[in-house]
Order: structure tokens, then C-alpha cells, then sequence
């Protein structure tokens, strides 16, 4: 997601966003492994080099892996050339220069409380629609709106939010972030301190205590970042940053390591990997959760019936499903969430076939019939003014309906004007 919003930036935009050594680094941590492999050949080289010994470095084979790679770093602007020659780009190769010679930040560190339960909270907001209270929320219900992840009137979960719950959060993370760059890019806000800031705090590691004179309140709204001593400009990097960058297993030119050695850094999908859903061939569903999160996702598309200490019972009913269907939800989605939090008591049966089948004779059974507009056209003074009517419809391939014996005929409203002047003028 951040580097198709990249490739959407200008030329001087980039150049100015590659001059900050963070933004380098973790655009080169999201670049798939060959294309990082062609940087650190080309870094250490000064000016142009021939194209073809870059396409020399991998054997014939597998070479046609190499051009989707080339043309991505093009679009980035950190490939660049003419006439058979190329070279980095000049800032992204000193920033990245200073990354790996050490030159990155190496900040106070202090424990941080875990802000799961405050990530949840969000998505359980994208949910069920309703704001927490405790929460002081400014940006976050308008970009997931602005996402299309919920709906402009209620703020109800469309098709995009449930796939978005199905996402990985660092997926989820980005998704957010770009759509609030984009908006900010909208309104003519500067985004240069804003994408800086989120790169600043994807480098460094869990709970490391920053000092910066401006920080998005955004990111403090997703928890990225909590807020120091009032009499201090310090931001403290929230956990929730640790899936933020591609690569998160080693920091680039420091040496040291960042992943789950450090407590609370295990990405979110990694956490609910245990499956907590039982599902029977009879349609009845049992939840082992406490989490409002997935009780709230369950009550999408399952009927819910009971709830004790550590479990909800409930089944998956033909309306249940209509519900969610209703919302843009297919049920391609909802088989996937089922399969990927099935209990493990589960995992060697795999879903019941007869579940995934209902659930899709339901979706297909919702659409047999469907609503839309039309002009019902009837009473006509005898057959011949019906046939001629029904032809010139035909030809503005407007017919909807048509009923020969009791001479009903339904249109699209578009054909409505043109069809009425038809009949004025046979008159």
C-alpha cells in the first residue's frame, strides 16, 4: 500500500522524501528481495552503469523476474537511467549510505504497556459502527468512510471492511495511513512531516522515547505513538509499530534485532493465530473467546443465542447471513474468516462441506431476485399500439419486462423520456 502511494507521488516529492534517512530505509525494507539485492549492487557505484550488467547479475533464466522489479523501482524514482545506462537515485543512495554506515537514531528506550486492547477497540468501532466513549477519536471514522472500509450513512461495515478484517495488521496499518495521507494531500496539507514521522517511528524499536516538535494526532489515535510529558515534546513509540515495516527482523546498519524478543511485538495475526470457532454440521457455532472484537464479527453472520464466562453459542441461519450479504459481505469472505479461526480441535477436520455450501446457496439464493428501477407502461388503447411500443423500446435495448396478454410493459427509467415522446408522438 505505501509504495503504491509512493508511485503516486511527483518526481520532486519523492526526491524530497528520499532525502530523510528513515523514509529510505523503510521503502527499501518493503521492496521485495531482488530488488534489494539490485540496490546494494548499485550503491556503492558513482554515476552511470551500463543496463545490461545489472541484468547481468542474475543468471539468463531468471531474468524475466528482473522486469516487473526494474519497472517498480522506475515508477519509485530509485532506478533511474537513459539511453542504455542507469544509476540510483542520488538521494535515496546517500540516505541509505547513512543507514547502513550506522547512522540511524538510537533512542532512550522505556517499558510500554500493551495497546492491543486499544487496536482492537478500533477495529471493533469498524465493526459494530458505534464510537467508545473513552476514545478521543478526530480522523478515524472519516478515513475509514474515505477508504470505503464503512459506509458514508451509519458508518456500517461495507465489503471492503470485512476484507479488511481479514487482513494482516500490517496491511490493515497501511491501508489506514495512506488513505489520511491522501485526504491530507487533498485539503493542501504539507504530508512531508506526516510521512517522515510514520518512517521515523517504523525504524526504531518497541518503546523507544523520540523527540519531535510536530506529530499527526492521527497516529495517536491508532496507537502508533502515545504522547510524553506534557512539558516535553516525546513521543513514545506504541507496539503497534513493530509489523509496520516489511522486514522487522534486523535493523538496517544497527545490528540490532527487533522482533519478538521484545514483549508484546508479535503482529496481531500472529496472536489470534489459534483458531477459537467450532462450527457443526448442523449450522450451530461455538465461540471460546472473550474478545468483544469477535463476538462483534461472528454476530455479523451468525445468529447469536447464548453467552457464558469463556464462550458464545450460536448458528448460522439463512437471515443471519442475509444480513451480512446485505452489507456487500460475500460469502467467499465469510467461508475464508470461518476457515482462518477454526479451533484447533477443528484444523484436521477443516470446515464442514456442507457449511460452505449452505452459505453459498444462500448468497446465490439472495441473488435470484433483485430490486431496481423501472417505468411500468400499461393500458394501452389496443395490441398495435402495444407492439409498437414494445419495438421501439426493444430498440433502445430498454426492455425490463414485457407482458404480451395483459400488456405490461417495464422499462429503464433512462429510456423513459424517449419512450413517452414515441408514444405522444403515435398518438
Amino acid at each position: 500500500m505505501f509504495l503504491q502511494y509512493l508511485e503516486s507521488c511527483s518526481v520532486a516529492s519523492l526526491d524530497r522524501l528520499y532525502t530523510d534517512t528513515n523514509t529510505s530505509v523503510t521503502v527499501y525494507r518493503l521492496l521485495p528481495e531482488l530488488a534489494q539485492y539490485m540496490i546494494r549492487r548499485l550503491l556503492l557505484v558513482e554515476g552511470p552503469t551500463p543496463f545490461e550488467s545489472l541484468r547481468a547479475f542474475h543468471r539468463p533464466a531468471t531474468r524475466h523476474l528482473q522486469n516487473p522489479v526494474i519497472l517498480r523501482l522506475k515508477h519509485l524514482q530509485i532506478l533511474q537511467g537513459r539511453k542504455g545506462e542507469v544509476w540510483l537515485n542520488e538521494e535515496f543512495r546517500h540516505s541509505l549510505l547513512r543507514a547502513f554506515s550506522g547512522d540511524l537514531e538510537n533512542p532512550p528506550m522505556q517499558p510500554v504497556v500493551g495497546t492491543d486492547d486499544h487496536w482492537e477497540s478500533l477495529l471493533y468501532m469498524l465493526v459494530t459502527g458505534s464510537r467508545p466513549e473513552r476514545l478521543k477519536l478526530t480522523h478515524f471514522m472519516d478515513v475509514l468512510v474515505g477508504a470505503g472500509l464503512a459506509s458514508e450513512t451509519g458508518g456500517a461495515i461495507t465489503n471492503r471492511g470485512f476484507q479488511f478484517l481479514l487482513e494482516d495488521r500490517t496491511t490493515q496499518l497501511w491501508t489506514l495511513l495512506v488513505q489520511y495521507f491522501s485526504m491530507a494531500e487533498a485539503a493542501g496539507l504539507d504530508t512531508f512531516p506526516m510521512v517522515t514521522m510514520v518512517c521515523r517511528v517504523a525504524i526504531v524499536p518497541v518503546g523507544s522515547i523520540l523527540e519531535a516538535t510536530m506529530v499527526s494526532d492521527f497516529l495517536v489515535e491508532l496507537g502508533l505513538v502515545l504522547p510524553g510529558r506534557s512539558n516535553q515534546v516525546t513521543l513514545l513509540a506504541g507496539e503497534l509499530l513493530s509489523p509496520l515495516n516489511g522486514n522487522t527482523s534486523m535493523m538496517v546498519g544497527t545490528g540490532r534485532s527487533v522482533d519478538g524478543g521484545l514483549p508484546n511485538s508479535v503482529p496481531h495475526s500472529a496472536k489470534h493465530s489459534n483458531g477459537y470457532i467450532v462450527i457443526e454440521t448442523n449450522y450451530k457455532v461455538y465461540a471460546y473467546t472473550t474478545s468483544p472484537l469477535q463476538i462483534a464479527i461472528l454476530g455479523l453472520f451468525v445468529r447469536l443465542r447464548d453467552r457464558f464466562t469463556n464462550m458464545v453459542h450460536g448458528q448460522l441461519t439463512g437471515p443471519s447471513v442475509a444480513a451480512a450479504l446485505s452489507k456487500g459481505i460475500t460469502a467467499a469472505q465469510l467461508i475464508a474468516y470461518l476457515r482462518s479461526h477454526l479451533h484447533p480441535v477443528m484444523r484436521d477436520e477443516q470446515l464442514p462441506a456442507v457449511i460452505e455450501d449452505q452459505v453459498h446457496l444462500w448468497e446465490r439464493d439472495r441473488e435470484r431476485i433483485r430490486s431496481g428501477d423501472g417505468y411500468l407502461y400499461q393500458q394501452f388503447v389496443d395490441g398495435t399500439a402495444f407492439s409498437k411500443t414494445v419495438e421501439e423500446a426493444t430498440r433502445l435495448s430498454a426492455v425490463l419486462y414485457v407482458n404480451y396478454q395483459r400488456r405490461l410493459l417495464i422499462v429503464k427509467p433512462e429510456a423513459h423520456s424517449s419512450l413517452k415522446a414515441f408514444i405522444k408522438a403515435e398518438r
